[in-house]
């Protein structure tokens, strides 16, 4: 699995469940809990595969699944409201077959070559693997799998630049309880430089200012001791970032707003422009990149009969927590997720 990065997620749960564990959940390693995140899953029955919204930004690239179940050549069964977000990710032994599914067109060669290409020049459908999740769950062998999301805003915060978590989502949670979840799906605050001027490197200083009121930094700093204060830039050193936070007070949701805000119209002016990396359904499609996901799922299920799992002793880029003696209503059984971050790959702002 080395090598794999997050395409080894269905194998993985798959193995968690081969030993048997009534329900496992994933989360990535750029995710932090902010608190108890029990009671999103404590009344939800073994049938629905709970997973995460995506980001608010991901509506302008074709949300939902119809137009990636057409492109991996399912036949659509039905619209989801979102593109799901495999960052958090809850299955139960009822889910085999659709892991299965996933673990299969995660191995399409097609899929594997488009992943030797950055990610924003890959088609809509193979961008990464919570691309090909939805397919599936929007395609008619899966449409029977109920789906409970996990709410942007109310129970994830995405950091995906100072956008991300978006000025709405921060008004509502002034009033509401904090998210459980803060996921730093952009910049990562171990990949800026903690030294860096504003006329110097002005694009990485205005991605710092950005970390430093990033709520993913805010939660973080609870667990300072652990990390080397030279490494990880999630203080507050910017003279920005110093303002922004005195002028919000206890007012944590505001504390990145303006920047929030000015980042927000940005997107939406290259929105407006045209500047968009998908700018049609088949935008960066290369030939055989539309395989016949019917027939590979046909044949993966031939080849490997109905109860074949994943089984291998050598997960050496995944960490194994169990966790059951924390119960609540129910336990969760398991916790699977990758080892600290390498460094990836850049996102472009």
């Amino acid at each position: 699995y080395i090598g794999k990065e997050w395409n080894l997620k269905p194998a993985f749960l798959l193995h968690c469940l081969d030993r048997g564990y009534r329900q496992v959940v994933w989360i990535d390693s750029d995710v932090i809990v902010a608190r108890d995140f029990r009671g999103l899953i404590s009344d939800v029955d073994d049938e629905t595969l709970v997973v995460a919204e995506d980001f608010y930004w991901a509506s302008y690239v074709f949300p939902g699944g119809t137009v990636r179940a057409e492109l991996w050549g399912l036949r659509p069964g039905r619209p989801l409201s979102w593109t799901a977000n495999t960052g958090i990710l809850r299955v139960t032994p009822a889910h085999r077959a659709l892991l299965r599914a996933w673990n299969t067109l995660l191995a399409c060669p097609a899929y594997v070559r488009t992943h030797q290409r950055a990610w924003y020049t890959r088609p809509i459908h193979m961008v990464g693997d919570q691309d090909v999740l939805t397919a599936l769950l929007s395609s008619d062998r899966f449409s029977s799998v109920r789906v409970q999301f996990l709410r942007r805003g109310k129970d994830i915060i995405y950091n995906f630049g100072p956008s991300g978590y978006t000025p709405h989502e921060r008004f509502h949670n002034l009033r509401n309880q904090v998210p459980s979840f803060v996921h730093c799906s952009g910049p990562k605050p171990w990949d800026v430089p903690r030294q860096v001027s504003l006329f110097g490197n002005p694009k990485e200083y205005y991605k710092r200012v950005g970390l430093e009121l990033a709520d993913y930094s805010r939660v973080a700093r609870r667990y300072r001791r652990h990390f080397d204060p030279d490494a990880i830039a999630f203080d507050v050193t910017t003279l920005p970032a110093r303002v922004s936070h005195w002028l919000a007070g206890n007012r944590i949701p505001l504390q990145g707003l303006p920047l929030a805000a000015f980042h927000g119209f940005g997107r939406r002016l290259r929105k407006a422009f045209g500047f968009n990396y998908w700018p049609h359904i088949e935008a960066n499609l290369r030939a055989g990149e539309r395989p016949d996901g019917e027939a590979i799922l046909e044949h993966g299920e031939t080849e490997k009969g109905p109860n074949t799992g994943e089984e291998s002793g050598a997960y050496d880029t995944v960490r194994y927590v169990p966790v059951s003696g924390l119960n609540r209503h129910q336990p969760i059984d398991a916790v699977a997720t990758f080892k600290p971050y390498q460094k990836q790959r850049r996102i472009p702002w």
